[in-house]
Formats: structure tokens, C-alpha cells, sequence
């Protein structure tokens, strides 16, 4: 009878030490920001991933052969090696990064389309 005692202390006192994890808790995943979106978009290029790239932007579904092309291009030249600054400017972000020439500065607009991110436009000037 007392072991049959002990062991019921036992098992009780080893219940209780159980982690209690709740259940049926959605998990919530944050979607990232505009600036981290953007930010990914340009560590594309810094990588040259610019097909990668070419593929985040608004438009790139219906670019011609010879559209895409010069956006490649592009992106080669910008020869990006780090990204110094990106901040947002009115419905824009200012983006500046050093380069072999010293530096580059454009502004971008990022549009939310659905549930995802995409680059709208590329400008040298605000």
C-alpha cells in the first residue's frame, strides 16, 4: 500500500512538471515592410540576381524581350557593393548605396499589389 502511495506522489508530482503549451494558437507570421522589401530587391542586384530582380518589378509580365533586356542591363551597371541608406522620401524611398564610382542615389516606389510587394518605379531624381 505505501509504494502504491509513492507512487502515485510520484506520478503526480512529474504531471505537474509538465510544460502546459497551449493549443489551437494560429501562428502569426508579420509580412515585411516596404523597406525591407525593397531592401531584398536591391541585395538582388547587389548579388547579381537580376533576373531575381527583374521579376519584382509592377510591370515585368508584359515586358518585351528587348524590355527586360535593358532592365538587366541596368542592373549591372548599378553595380551596387553596399546598400549605405534607404529611406522613405513622401510616397517614395530614397535609396543610396556606394558603387566603384563612388556612390548612386535613386528613388523608388514600392506598391503593395494583393499580398505582395513590387517595385512601381525607378527615378534619379524625387
Amino acid at each position: 500500500m505505501l509504494i502504491a502511495i509513492l507512487l502515485f506522489f510520484s506520478w503526480l508530482s512529474l504531471s505537474s512538471c509538465q510544460p502546459n503549451f497551449p493549443t489551437n494558437t494560429p501562428s502569426v507570421v508579420p509580412l515585411p515592410s516596404e523597406s525591407d522589401f525593397l531592401r531584398t530587391f536591391l541585395n538582388l542586384i547587389k548579388e547579381s540576381r537580376y533576373s531575381e530582380a527583374v521579376d519584382l518589378l509592377e510591370d515585368q509580365k508584359n515586358f518585351s524581350p528587348e524590355t527586360r533586356q535593358a532592365w538587366l542591363t541596368q542592373f549591372q551597371n548599378w553595380n551596387i557593393q553596399q546598400i549605405t541608406r534607404i529611406t522613405p522620401d513622401a510616397d517614395k524611398f530614397r535609396v543610396e548605396w556606394t558603387n566603384s564610382s563612388g556612390g548612386d542615389t535613386k528613388w523608388v516606389t514600392v506598391v503593395k499589389n494583393g499580398q505582395k510587394y513590387q517595385i512601381k518605379d525607378i527615378a534619379t531624381g524625387p
